[in-house]
């Protein structure tokens, strides 16, 4: 079948998938070429960082920026390669010709496109582990009394940290969506300014931060440690990662939040540890650390997450066909199109014909990293 002859049809279809984004995939530094890839090939993804300044100084030519001399990149591997396939028979025809072919089609194929969403979004919430800090009581309700967390969590963002203001996002799970549009300050239209949360269920945004719901927030079960392990070195200093850790037993979990005595800021590991050595931190300690002190593991948790835009990428790529191609009577490549980040989402669908059958099969490469985990929080609940 010649897919090229519904291609529009599809288009057409497929627009309100602009609006169906989950909150991760919809908030992280993206980059979805239409050129093909592989399987754990390595693609370029832009970050946005910030050349130094420097005093002005006649010259015959223009003076050479401070810091990167060109733009900065970051590598994301293309980890998942992944089918949809939509089958159909010749059998099926009485029941797809009641509502038309195309428009059996195009409906089909929008499922497809939301699972692939659905299992991008559950990729890049398990970033989780990777996270850089932590803030919030793990099995609590963050926004119960108040948003001051947000607000915290905003200044340590940009004043401490120095990450701009301008892109900042926080997904959170179904639970805190709730929860936070039963609030008066949302609610009521004299404290909100709006209307949109009472009428549509619209978050608002917080302190800067951008809110969008994900149904793929995950929960992490912590490890247990008894007796708790103690720092054991020479001490370590501001922005060190590896610290020497000694007389515990148990396990410390890849992305277990943990505090160390007399410091009261969420840190997350980075790789499981059971024995005497070297604990390494996803990112640098926040102030200095003495020899002796004992760490706390934060308990169980649901790990919503808060971020700059830049600290999190997404790429995505539709598969490259075998160079003489392969049994396909059409190929197409379908992209959302519109305005946004998603409208540069492009898909395959090639069509396999049968004997008395035919099938359609989406494709898609896409892989997620955590590009700087100083602005990549955990909100803990």
């Amino acid at each position: 079948m010649d897919l090229s002859l519904i291609k529009s049809y599809l288009y057409g279809g497929l627009a309100p998938l602009r609006n169906a984004a989950r909150g991760m995939v919809a908030s992280v530094n993206s980059d979805f070429d239409m050129q093909g890839a592989e399987l754990d090939e390595e693609v370029d993804i832009l970050d946005f960082k910030a050349n130094g300044m420097m005093d002005h100084a006649p010259a015959a030519g223009a003076p050479e920026p401070v810091g990167e001399k060109a733009p900065t990149v970051s590598k994301v591997k293309l980890t998942h390669d992944k089918d949809y396939v939509i089958k159909v028979t010749a059998r099926d025809a009485a029941i797809i010709k009641r509502i038309g072919f195309e428009e059996w089609l195009n409906r089909m194929v929008t499922l497809g496109i939301m699972s692939f969403l659905d299992a991008m979004e559950t990729s890049l919430t398990g970033l989780h582990t990777q996270a850089g800090y932590a803030v919030g009581v793990a099995g609590a309700n963050p926004f119960a009394a108040n948003f001051d967390i947000m607000s915290d969590l905003k200044t340590t963002m940009t004043t401490e940290l120095g990450l701009p203001d301008d892109d900042l996002h926080c997904i959170i799970g179904g639970p805190l969506e709730n929860a936070l549009r039963k609030q008066d300050l949302f609610n009521q239209v004299n404290t909100a300014g709006t209307d949109r949360t009472l009428r549509n269920g619209e978050l608002l945004p917080l302190h800067g931060f951008s809110l969008k719901p994900s149904s793929k927030i995950q929960s992490h079960v912590a490890g247990v440690p008894a007796p708790a392990w103690s720092t054991n070195g020479a001490g370590w200093l501001a922005d060190e990662r590896i610290i020497g850790m000694d007389g515990g037993t148990g396990l410390v979990k890849a992305g277990d939040v943990l505090t160390f005595a007399g410091d009261t800021q969420q840190y997350v590991n980075s790789a499981d540890f059971n024995a005497d050595g070297n604990l390494t931190l996803n990112a640098g300690l926040r102030s200095p650390l003495a020899d002796g002190v004992a760490s706390t593991i934060v308990g169980n948790h649901t790990a919503n997450l808060a971020f700059h835009r830049r600290s999190v990428a997404l790429a995505m790529r539709p598969p490259n066909m075998p160079p003489h191609g392969d049994a396909a009577t059409s190929v197409e490549y379908i992209t959302l199109g519109g305005d946004g980040i998603l409208g540069k989402m492009t898909f395959m669908l090639a069509h396999y014909g049968e004997f008395r059958q035919g099938k359609y099969v989406l494709s898609a490469l896409w892989g997620e990293a955590v590009t700087e985990p100083e602005g990549f929080f955990k909100v803990l609940s």
